[in-house]
């Protein structure tokens, strides 16, 4: 049986400089080379203080031959930025590869050895290594590796290496590999008498040489090292992010990530949300998804136009994605003016530039997924993610006291109000109690008071009972998937649920 690793980039992001390049020429290694996976594994082992002799004999086996591979979609970007020297400012660019899923569906790269197989022993090994691996590349490329039992057939490799005496052309590669052991060693055999002598004597010392100590034995490249050629078949890339209205699939969702210095924080949900729809609406030209007005000028009937809710995906209190959402669907020229948008300002967003990217897009069709967004989960159980203000005001007698039907309901009060929005929206029956604590409390984190979040629209209209807002947990029958939006400014993250795993 073959011997297949699975790499999991879990930010979407493949950030590495190739051997031979300096990181500001702007390229990226692509597919991470095998002396680049042999040495992670290496450097995990010194951390996991696994058995050198048995790790050393499994790397010997896995360097003998050249290895294939799966490539997930991708697509080359960069960020630039000033590092400050002490004489002035030197423009560094930083090149990384984006992979198809982003973030909230981590791409997966598989490498397969064909002629290695393991046995039961050193694949247990090599599964508590891999474990051990935290990143590939640089740092920022974060990655869970794992061992696979099933085999992928010649077939599904779009990255082989590149048969001797094929002509070389701009579907190949070039990356670094080590030498085999015979190769190796007629290699050595063929140095001087004192280079032969600082040369490693083995593949482990050969994967475990550091820079520094290349550098210090003046080696020009790393010893045991090879270049080899691989074939990209069909070169997988990522749809562009600014498409032609043509070239996209129906959606109904689409995720936007954010980064900045300083993101705005969670109680300014409300006012975020307003300003990012001003900024979708601008680059649509007035599109009636973001506009809310249908082909007349009217107001659009239900909630047909899109929704703009903010929210915080890693639970450190600050608003780091978008979701835009339209139950009718948004089209390809809208998801065209949705890829427009990369950066953000103003008072109403943050002190800092926020800038904006398109991490991933959904639609009904689409299965659930365990690497989904939290607002489009599915769940039996939703809380309140941002409190919900009343669009009406709840019905009180001349004194003051609640008004209430003949089955002793408060006429228009809170709960009522939620029934009958979710019963709008199509939800089945549920049961829905008001936490006591009295604030918003996600899943694990502490209660934020309601009254600290923004609860009036900068602009605009819309009933609304100013005097508190509500917080919630639903309970329904039967799994139900989100988002889940009611109340005044739910269009723009008030009255947002998020499910209780």
């Amino acid at each position: 049986m073959a011997t297949t690793l699975s790499v999991h980039f879990l930010a979407g992001r493949y950030h590495a400089t190739g051997w031979d390049h300096q990181v500001n020429e702007g390229t990226t290694e692509w597919p991470p080379s095998p002396w680049r996976i042999l040495r992670a594994l290496v450097s995990a082992a010194h951390r996991s203080l696994s058995d050198p002799q048995q790790v050393s004999s499994i790397l010997q086996r896995l360097a003998s031959t050249l290895p294939s591979y799966v490539l997930p979609g991708s697509t080359e970007h960069h960020t630039r930025h000033y590092m400050p020297t002490d004489k002035s400012s030197t423009k560094v660019f930083d090149t990384f590869r984006v992979l198809e899923g982003g973030a909230s569906r981590p791409a997966t790269l598989r490498v397969c050895w064909a002629d290695v197989a393991l046995d039961e022993q050193d694949r247990v090994a090599l599964s508590t290594l891999l474990r051990s691996v935290g990143y590939l590349g640089r740092s920022q490329s974060w990655v869970e590796m794992a061992l696979e039992d099933g085999e992928d057939g010649p077939n599904t490799f779009n990255c082989t290496p590149t048969p001797d005496g094929a002509k070389i052309g701009m579907d190949t590669t070039r990356v670094l590999a080590p030498m085999a052991d015979a190769e190796y060693s007629a290699w050595v055999d063929g140095l001087d008498k004192k280079a032969r002598k600082r040369a490693p004597a083995s593949t482990w010392e050969v994967l475990s040489q550091s820079t520094a100590a290349l550098k210090q034995a003046k080696w020009t490249e790393a010893p045991g090292s090879r270049w080899v050629n691989y074939t990209v078949m069909g070169k997988p890339q990522l749809e562009r992010q600014r498409p032609k209205a043509s070239a996209r699939t129906p959606c109904t969702s689409i995720v936007l990530a954010l980064q900045s210095r300083v993101l705005p924080p969670e109680i300014h949900t409300l006012c975020f949300g307003e300003a990012v729809r001003r900024a979708l609406l601008c680059r649509a030209d007035g599109h009636p998804v973001f506009s809310g007005k249908d082909e007349s000028g009217g107001p659009a009937q239900g909630h047909r136009h899109a929704y703009c809710l903010p929210y915080d995906q890693d639970g450190e209190g600050r608003l780091d994605h978008v979701l835009v959402h339209a139950t009718g669907g948004l089209s390809g020229e809208v998801v065209a003016a949705i890829a427009r948008l990369t950066r953000l300002s103003g008072k109403n967003t943050s002190r800092h530039p926020i800038s904006v990217h398109l991490e991933s897009r959904w639609s009904e069709a689409d299965a659930p997924h365990r690497h989904a967004p939290r607002l489009l989960r599915s769940s039996r159980t939703w809380r309140s993610l941002t409190p919900m203000v009343l669009p009406r005001f709840p019905k009180v007698s001349h004194n003051g006291q609640p008004r209430v039907d003949k089955n002793g309901y408060w006429i228009d009060g809170p709960i009522a109000q939620v029934h009958l929005a979710l019963d709008r929206l199509g939800l089945p029956a549920r049961k829905i109690t008001m936490p006591d604590s009295g604030g918003v409390q996600a899943a694990g984190e502490p209660a934020k008071p309601w009254f600290q979040y923004d609860r009036k629209r900068k602009s605009g209209s819309g009933a609304r009972y100013p005097k508190q807002a509500f917080c919630f947990e639903l309970i329904f029958e039967q799994l139900v998937r989100g988002p889940i939006a009611i109340g005044y400014a739910c269009h723009f993250g008030l009255g947002l649920f998020a499910p209780v795993p």
